[in-house]
């Protein structure tokens, strides 16, 4: 989309207006009321805010950390309304809030606003192209709601330069503090605006069409160093083209292996980039001592000078020797067997790598034996090695650990008595295990390699969890397992490959003791995964007739009805369902005298996506599956149910089509109410639709929010809730007035397809 540019003459200036004109690319993000139409195209009107800024102060500034303090004023000066509130700086290294305004104005529908703004704010958000080592200070602003096609902001160039003394880099030069010695100085300032980009991240409200990033207001605040001195004084000579196209291959190879394309030719790049190194070190002695002969002409500098190279000459080998083993042994390593090497080890042959190196340039470079050092450092090696013994021993366990591999990295493991996390470090001494709770657990290796281990995310990722319950010993172990069977196959994120599993492990003192296990994704989705399925095990004991009683050391679900007496849940269950709350006791008994009932074998279709019904079903035994086919044909789980749950309402009030399939999992018993069994309920009592009309929109919502995240504004709300109290009326024949001036109140959500 393309702004009609729109401007003002006014003191020899062009000014934006506050309205611009911008093409509409999709009739679907506007409201037809906003719409013009000149000269055969479509318009929208696009707020201008002028946006002006002085910098008070810059000071504190940390390049180094990326930091620095900046106090400022800035205003904005627009018409109509603008939620302030809604503005944020991307590079506030803290959160940075405009707060109340410290002056306002209203004149004629032109609005001023006047904040004052201190923060912390980071560095280098603009990439700077001069090659110069130049770095960014400044701030970026943009308003988080609207993007660009529903506001600009542009800067309030004749607000900013009245009465105003120098250029704008001269006057924030003057603002900013740096501390004596400060290599840096302010090289110039500038305000602009750009737009930042919206990322859709596969978002389905955007589809295809091109959408528009949101307006940004940047003020940019180039330093450079103070000191270039060494910038520019080698001659171009032979040598020096051959150091530069060594540096040359040098970078491009280094880019290379951060580029996935290259990622299969990286140990074929090792050979240009070790000879483009040779030809760097050859040049750069070369022009190096030229230089240093001609310019400083002093005996020290150039005595120093071929040290250096000597010395280079083992520690570049070393250098490129190092990322040879990595491309040529640990990279090929991890590719075969699928597991990182630890970083220990890697640091323990670089480290072997550069000490061999450095003891070359000991003995040939400084004329020093290494025998007689080694010798002369036995001593001190020894008194070191008792002194850090137990350092010592955490280096070669973590070196055995690594050997052995009882775990990789990312694996989540338990070590001894410490809390199970995930392996996120082996260093020289420690092994290092994030937990759930995002704490870093520091552990010797050597206590990792003399204690327990258990693996919990191998040989595959999934976990096996284990719930123990404890139930009245006089019920029948078969009935018992059923119930809580059927609580783990009904419950959400519990795997169904590997199936769960209830074993009964006998009577105990109080009670009868069952084992419920079943698999989750990872061990970290047990957490959640274990609330849910205790939370249908207690609701299908509690359906089954067991009451919960807390013991010493456990819960005991004790049984009310005794063996031989059947009781019947159906009321219970009805009056559980949401969509029943606006009836009275009566209406419910007789919704319960009239409801049928169907046992079902596992893999049977209660009721087809697509299929027309008038009813509504309560699961009173089993666990069943909800599918939904999408769009492009595939099928996907959107959930499961188990005793209490209920699904089918929008057929059973408004006689649309099933919106998913729900097969049952277990032998189950469905509950079926019709239209036919509440529907003289609601000839007699037709007030009632309001309040089912605003249950129905809140659950719509629900699931709306549950499948795609989605969530509906007010006035999305309301025309929802008219159109479901219209669809109500006209299934039950019932004259309806529309009420629905507010959204419907949230209740406690319950689980339904």
């Amino acid at each position: 989309m393309k702004s009609v540019p729109v401007a003002v003459y006014r003191d020899r200036r062009l000014v934006s207006p506050s309205v611009q004109l911008s093409t509409v690319s999709s009739f679907e993000t506007v409201d037809s009321g906003d719409v013009l139409q000149i000269k055969g195209g479509y318009f929208t009107r696009t707020r201008i805010v002028h946006t002006g800024l002085r910098v008070n102060e810059i000071r504190d500034v940390d390049l180094e950390n990326q930091r620095f303090f900046m106090d400022f004023d800035i205003w904005f000066r627009y018409h109509g309304e603008l939620d302030t509130g809604a503005i944020e700086f991307p590079n506030a290294a803290e959160p940075v809030q405009l707060g109340a305004p410290v002056e306002e104005v209203s004149t004629d529908g032109l609005f001023y606003r006047l904040h004052r703004v201190k923060g912390v704010f980071k560095t280098d958000f603009i990439t700077d192209t001069s090659g110069l080592g130049k770095r960014v200070l400044g701030m970026q602003m943009r308003h988080r709601d609207l993007n660009r096609e529903r506001l600009i902001i542009v800067p309030d160039v004749l607000g900013m330069e009245s009465g105003a003394d120098g250029s704008l880099s001269e006057r924030i030069a003057a603002k900013t503090l740096l501390g004596e010695g400060d290599d840096w100085t302010v090289d110039q300032a500038d305000m602009f605006l750009d737009t930042e980009p919206v990322v859709k991240l596969g978002n389905p409200k955007f589809g295809d069409r091109e959408v528009e990033g949101h307006s940004r207001f940047n003020l940019g605040v180039w330093m450079k160093p103070t000191d270039l001195a060494l910038r520019g004084f080698i001659e171009v000579e032979r040598a020096k083209n051959l150091f530069l196209l060594g540096g040359a291959l040098i970078s491009l190879m280094m880019i290379a292996t951060y580029r996935s394309e290259f990622q299969a030719f990286l140990k074929w790049l090792w050979f240009p980039q070790a000879l483009a190194a040779v030809a760097m070190l050859v040049a750069g002695e070369v022009f190096v001592a030229d230089w240093l002969t001609r310019t400083l002409q002093s005996p020290f500098y150039m005595d120093n000078a071929i040290l250096i190279f000597r010395a280079l000459w083992w520690l570049v080998p070393a250098w490129m020797f190092n990322i040879g083993v990595e491309r040529f042994l640990w990279t090929p390593l991890e590719q075969r067997t699928e597991r990182m090497v630890p970083r220990v080890v890697r640091y323990f042959f670089a480290g072997l790598i550069y000490i061999l190196a450095a003891l070359g340039v000991t003995a040939f470079v400084f004329d020093q034996k290494v025998t007689s050092l080694l010798a002369t450092s036995g001593v001190l090696a020894m008194i070191v090695g008792l002194a850090i013994q137990m350092n010592i021993s955490n280096i070669f366990s973590g070196i055995a650990i690594n050997v052995e591999r009882p775990f990789r990295m990312g694996d989540w493991i338990r070590i001894g008595e410490y809390e199970p996390g995930r392996v996120v470090g082996i260093t020289w001494r420690t092994t290092r295990i994030e937990t759930l709770d995002h704490n870093i657990i520091c552990i010797p290796n050597s206590i990792a390699s003399d204690s327990f281990v258990e693996n919990l995310s191998y040989p595959r990722e999934a976990y096996r969890s284990e719930l123990m319950v404890h139930v009245d010993p006089g019920a029948k172990p078969e009935w018992v397992k059923k119930i809580l069977l059927d609580a783990a196959i009904s419950a959400n994120g519990a795997l169904q490959d590997p199936a769960p599993v209830v074993i009964f492990h006998g009577v105990k003192e109080w009670s009868a003791e069952y084992a419920v296990r079943f698999f989750c994704r990872d061990y970290p989705a047990s957490i959640d995964v274990n609330a849910s399925v205790w939370r249908d095990i207690v609701r299908n004991l509690r359906y089954a007739g067991f009451v919960s009683v807390i013991h010493e050391e456990f819960t005991l679900f004790h049984l009310e009805e005794k063996e031989g007496h059947v009781r019947d849940v159906t009321p219970l269950l009805v009056d559980d369902v949401e969509v029943f709350e606006p009836f009275g006791p009566t209406e419910k008994r007789r919704i319960c005298r009239n409801l049928g009932r169907r046992h079902l074998e596992p893999e049977r279709v209660v009721m087809r996506q697509g299929d027309a019904g008038d009813s509504l079903f309560i699961v009173a035994e089993g666990a069943l599956l909800v599918e939904m086919e999408m769009k492009d044909g595939k099928v996907i789980e959107v959930g499961r149910l188990g005793a209490g749950d209920f699904f089918g309402e929008g057929a059973l009030l408004t006689g649309e089509p099933r919106g998913a399939t729900v097969t049952t999992m277990t032998p189950s018993l469905v509950l079926e109410i019709a239209k036919a069994d509440i529907e003289p309920i609601i000839l007699e009592y037709p007030e009632i639709i309001d309040d089912l009309s605003k249950i129905l929109t809140r659950r719509t919502l629900e699931n709306l929010r549950k499948r795609n995240a989605y969530y509906a504004s007010v006035s999305e709300e309301k025309s929802l809730a008219r159109s479901i109290l219209t669809k109500i009326g006209k299934f039950f024949d019932v004259r309806v007035t529309d009420t629905a001036e507010e959204p419907p109140e949230p209740l406690p959500a319950r689980r339904s397809a």
